[in-house]
């Protein structure tokens, strides 16, 4: 099973990404917007996962949240990777606790080695993806002005209190998550 490690934001966030997705879809960007309920703030892709490693993966998570208490985390600017000018997605920053963040993160991957998970070769940078543009050749200046002018939003303050565990199963209509563990950030 395809799975990974993620903070859900709040319904709020999710429904006000969704406003500006808004805007941008009728522009005709040729870009594949991420569903307002699927979006989230990715820890650790896993990709294939075997069923048996699931106590493992629950164990690797309740060690990396271990003493955290809920994150305070907001959203910020849009970018994209590898650079707004010339994406193959599209995302808006997170930022706050972002150094409790990468701790997380950190024992997390740490985590995780001993399963066959492998380490992210580049750093951890705190987003939420919420686009993936379809032809990326056909992206230039304009579909660019154009994000940025729609994606100046206020920063949207919101609590991160609860790892999750999805399964991703792919579909021609997009991707359906379902929760396979939570973990509370209790601060014990």
């Amino acid at each position: 099973m395809r799975t990974f490690i993620a903070f859900k934001p709040p319904k709020e966030v999710r429904r006000r990404i969704g406003e500006m997705q808004s805007h941008w879809r009728s522009a005709g960007l040729g870009v594949r917007w991420v569903k307002p309920d699927n979006i989230h703030l990715t820890l650790k892709f896993l990709g294939d996962t075997d069923p048996s490693l699931g106590s493992t993966v629950r164990t690797a998570m309740q060690t990396a949240v271990s003493g955290q208490r809920p994150l305070e985390l907001a959203t910020g600017g849009l970018g994209g990777f590898p650079s707004l000018k010339r994406p193959r997605v599209i995302w808006q920053a997170v930022t706050g606790d972002i150094e409790r963040l990468r701790t997380i993160q950190t024992r997390l991957a740490a985590g995780l080695v001993p399963c066959g998970f492998k380490p992210e070769g580049r750093p951890f940078r705190a987003h939420l993806t919420i686009g993936r543009i379809r032809k990326p050749q056909r992206w230039g200046a304009r579909e660019a002005a154009m994000v940025t002018q729609h994606g100046d939003m206020p920063a949207q303050p919101f609590t991160a209190d609860t790892l999750i565990w999805y399964r991703s199963q792919l579909h021609p209509q997009g991707a359906v998550y379902s929760e396979l563990a939570r973990v509370p950030l209790d601060g014990s």
